[in-house]
């Protein structure tokens, strides 16, 4: 904990996962005294097996522009205390054993916020509507919680790139913001309760790589303009409810420069050689 005392440190980056050779892992708790950082801008403990709570003084830091605390063993709940962080650009805290809460309201003022990780966090309840103030998000991972309603707060993020909100109960339709993104790269709503239909504008997504649409309560067609997405390489579309003898465009198996994985349900036609049948 003397490390803290360093009056210019400006960063910590011991990821557990940066020597993959030879794996290090930081064990123990957080200690306070990290708060006497005080220029501290970067904290990186990513991948390491650190356990008990985020220590509250860890929010004297105002100087913090990336704190990464994703895959360890954290416990307690998350501090609603990130307003006091108003220079944070990243934030990734997910994969860790957070006790059941509400997505922390203070979250919401971080406006330079443009990474967001709080998958795998015990998350409650709805997004709240306070999200939509994170004009500049690049990347959203919100999956494998246990929240509910409508991801309407998306159509705020007109930068983003990455939307990861699988394995939650989310409803309501995709928002058409959403398909209207030509920024997107990876879009993942699988194992949720979404309505709706696939809009024809997601052809327009051309730099769209993952498409993930599993497990939801879609209807109607597979739009044909699909064989415009030239860099995909994921795309799933089982266990939803499209019209019976809906077609994967042969466009999109049909690309021999590239390599994709198309899962789709037996009442979907595929005249290409690319897709798997997953069974009920």
């Amino acid at each position: 904990s003397e490390l803290f005392f360093l009056p210019q440190l400006k960063e910590i980056n011991f990821d557990g996962s940066a020597d993959e050779n030879e794996p290090r892992r930081l064990v123990g708790k957080i200690p306070p005294e990290i708060g006497n950082a005080a220029l501290l801008e970067n904290l990186d403990l990513d991948r390491n097996e650190l356990t008990g709570e985020i220590p509250v003084e860890m929010f004297n830091n105002t100087a913090l522009k990336v704190l990464d605390l994703d895959n360890n063993m954290l416990t307690g709940i998350i501090p609603d205390m990130f307003d006091k962080l108003d220079q944070l650009e990243y934030l990734t805290i997910g994969s860790n054993m957070f006790d059941s809460q509400p997505m922390p309201s203070s979250i919401a003022t971080l406006s330079q916020l443009q990474t967001l990780a709080l998958q795998k966090s015990s998350l409650t309840g709805e997004i709240p509507p306070s999200y939509g103030d994170l004009t500049n998000l690049v990347a959203l991972d919100i999956g494998n919680n246990k929240l509910k309603g409508s991801i309407d707060v998306i159509d705020n993020f007109p930068r983003l790139m990455s939307l990861l909100v699988r394995e939650n109960t989310l409803s309501g339709t995709i928002p058409q913001s959403l398909w209207n993104n030509g920024n997107m790269r990876v879009i993942d709503v699988e194992n949720n309760d979404f309505g709706g239909t696939i809009s024809p504008k997601v052809g327009e997504m051309v730099y769209l790589r993952t498409l993930k649409l599993a497990s939801n309560d879609l209807t109607g067609e597979i739009p044909a303009s699909l064989k415009n997405l030239t860099n995909l390489r994921v795309l799933s579309l089982e266990r939803n409810t499209f019209d019976d003898g809906s077609v994967v465009p042969t466009d999109v198996c049909e690309k021999k420069e590239r390599d994709i994985i198309i899962t789709i349900d037996e009442n979907i036609d595929c005249p290409g050689m690319c897709c798997t049948v997953v069974k009920p």
